[in-house]
């Protein structure tokens, strides 16, 4: 960042007009050329500047403190939450009184990351937004870090083509720099693996995944490696290639139990378990899907909700309509443990929608699927559930011989299967 840019954004921080900075020193034009890098000013004006903002002329000084800024920012990468978050105290303290450094920039670009950690949404995103009116006084390592988290942003909003159109301007950024560790690599490439598996797109899923798994290897880092074993077998089971799909999961179930590592497991334990009934093998499946349950702690309630869901799902298919009522109890209870304005919306359409089902109240079924469950499955391009309870309706309108509802419900279902439907 050249000292223009500086200039203008210490100024535009201390909300200090080009006027007055530039009082008794130059003319306010004479300013605006500088901010703007159009001229070279001399070193007794620039002086007096930065003098007037209480900046330092010189970035020299601030490189070690980058350094160590980067090093803050690879902790929380690493989830090594107790180090990031005693550096996070220390860092938001030393910046309370010099906040018109380069390395400040840096300290609110990775402070947006540390804050998605903590779940802090509302702050990292207040946060995007002071850093969007200085966006073009960024450089482009600063660019690169912007571009990225403003990509994890939409990810995690779900907003999955904003955070796609993101992380691809950050991939340029690094594809043509030498700058950047191996592991911020690797960390790029699993992030766009994961949105590309959330855009339907499972070739560039599996793609990317690749990309981030060769770099991870060769970093010996047995839990990244199987996380994108994981990856995989999802890119695998949505190109419908079961075999390698499976391999894949075996292989990072050897990895998580080679490390102990219960969130692992029951991630595994889950994505088995939905391969398998894919492939109609039920029993296996629902044996899965309970190991997933073992090993998911009480505290995890939306993935323990998510593995519930898919054990209804199993028992409603196979006509054991007690187990369902069993699950779907169980649901209700841990969505009771929810404050109202933090309740899953998703998972308490669902499991609406199962109860109705297992009592065969098809009627309030109806009017909960066309008022919640349509339009909620509709914003987030939730395509398969749209499918999926539209042909239950279907099939019960046609086996009481009513046939334009049925036909109605067939239509949806169709038109939902085919924006499922993967271009390659």
């Amino acid at each position: 960042m050249n000292i223009g840019n500086r200039i203008k954004m210490a100024r535009i921080h201390q909300n200090m007009t080009q006027a007055k900075l530039s009082k008794g020193i130059i003319s306010i034009s004479y300013l605006s050329k500088i901010e703007h890098g159009l001229t070279t000013a001399s070193r007794e004006v620039l002086e007096m500047l930065c003098e007037r903002l209480g900046l330092p002329l010189s970035e020299e000084q601030e490189v070690e403190l980058i350094k160590e800024l980067k090093s803050w920012y690879q902790q929380i990468v690493q989830k090594n939450s107790e180090e990031a978050s005693s550096l996070y105290k220390k860092y938001k303290n030393a910046f309370r009184e010099n906040s018109d450094s380069i390395a400040f920039i840096y300290f609110c670009l990775f402070e947006i990351r540390y804050l998605f950690t903590v779940g802090e949404m509302e702050k990292a995103k207040v946060q995007l937004l002071k850093l969007e009116l200085i966006q073009e006084l960024l450089d482009r390592d600063m660019n690169y870090y912007y571009q990225k988290f403003l990509g994890l942003y939409n990810y995690l909003t779900g907003q999955y083509t904003l955070a796609k159109e993101h992380y691809q301007l950050a991939e340029r950024l690094l594809v043509n720099s030498i700058q950047y560790e191996k592991w911020e690599e690797a960390n790029l490439y699993y992030s766009m693996g994961l949105t590309y598996s959330q855009t339907n797109n499972p070739t560039l899923t599996i793609s990317y995944t690749k990309k981030a798994l060769v770099i991870y290897q060769s970093l010996y880092d047995l839990k990244r490696c199987a996380e994108c074993h994981i990856l995989h077998g999802i890119g695998y089971v949505k190109t419908e290639e079961f075999s390698l799909a499976e391999d894949s999961y075996r292989t990072a179930s050897k990895l998580a139990y080679q490390m102990d590592d219960i969130y692992l497991k029951g991630l595994i334990h889950h994505n088995l378990g939905y391969l398998l009934s894919l492939q109609e093998r039920t029993t296996e499946a629902i044996k899965e899907f309970e190991s997933s349950l073992e090993y998911k702690e009480t505290g995890n309630l939306i993935g323990r909700l998510k593995t519930i869901l898919s054990l209804t799902n199993e028992y409603y298919l196979i006509g054991n309509v007690d187990k369902s009522k069993e699950w779907i109890r169980e649901a209700k209870e841990l969505l009771s443990q929810f404050d109202q304005h933090d309740k899953p919306i998703e998972y308490d359409i669902h499991f609406t929608l199962y109860d109705y089902l297992t009592t065969g109240q098809f009627e309030e079924y109806e009017i909960t699927f066309k008022k919640a469950g349509m339009t909620y499955f509709k914003k987030f391009e939730m395509n398969y559930y749209l499918s999926y309870y539209s042909e239950i309706l279907a099939k019960h309108y046609e086996s009481v011989f009513k046939y334009k509802q049925a036909c109605y419900y067939y239509a949806i279902s169709t038109n939902a299967l085919k924006k499922q439907n993967y271009i390659y």
